[in-house]
C-alpha cells in the first residue's frame, strides 16, 4: 500500500497506488485504517504537524557518509526534511547548533540535533523495513541525523540557494 499527498490549488490530494486521486477527508481516513488494519485519526494542527521543530535540516554529506557506515545506499527522503543541504563536510551542520543560518531569504536559528526514529527504516517507495539502518546510525551517530530550527526571519527559499552562518 503506497500512496502519494500533493498540494493542488491548495487543497491536499492522495494519489492511490491505482492513479486515483481523492480529497483526504474522514471517508479517506476510514479507507485508510481499513487497509492498514490499524485505528488512523485525521488531525489538523495549522503549522504543528511536524516532530521537535518547525524545520529540519539534514547534510547531503552526512547521509553519504552514513551510507558509506551502513554499507548500502539510503534514500535521502527517508530522513523528512525540509531542507537538504549540499558541498558541506560531512557532520558540519552540528557545529551550528546553537547559532544562526541563512538559506536564500529566510534566517534559521539551529535549535538542536534531531534524534531520530524507526521511520527512517523504511523505504519511501516501498515502505520495506531495513531494521538494521536504525542499529547503525545509533552506533555511529548516536540516532540523530540532520538539524532542527525554528525560522527567525521568514522569507523566500528556491532550489540552488546559498546555505551560510550568519
Amino acid at each position: 500500500m503506497t500512496y502519494r499527498a500533493r498540494l493542488a490549488a491548495g487543497v491536499l490530494e492522495i494519489v492511490a497506488p491505482t492513479g486515483e486521486v481523492r480529497t483526504l477527508d474522514e471517508g479517506m481516513v476510514s479507507h485508510l485504517a481499513t487497509e492498514a488494519s490499524r485505528p488512523l485519526t485525521l488531525r489538523e494542527l495549522e503549522g504543528a504537524n511536524f516532530d521537535d521543530s518547525s524545520v529540519l535540516l539534514v547534510n547531503l554529506a552526512t547521509v553519504a557518509a552514513f551510507e558509506a557506515e551502513a554499507g548500502m545506499r539510503v534514500d535521502r527522503r527517508r530522513f523528512r526534511a525540509n531542507f537538504y543541504v549540499d558541498g558541506l563536510e560531512p557532520s558540519e551542520e552540528i557545529t551550528w547548533v546553537s547559532g544562526h543560518v541563512a538559506v536564500g531569504g529566510i534566517e534559521l536559528a539551529v535549535i538542536k540535533q534531531c534524534e531520530r526514529c524507526v521511520v527512517i527504516t523504511r523505504d519511501p517507495d516501498t515502505t520495506v523495513a531495513t531494521p538494521a539502518l536504525l542499529r547503525v546510525l545509533t552506533e555511529t551517530r548516536e540516532m540523530y541525523m540532520g538539524v532542527y530550527c525554528e525560522v527567525i526571519r521568514p522569507g523566500r527559499v528556491a532550489v540552488g540557494d546559498l546555505v551560510h552562518v550568519v
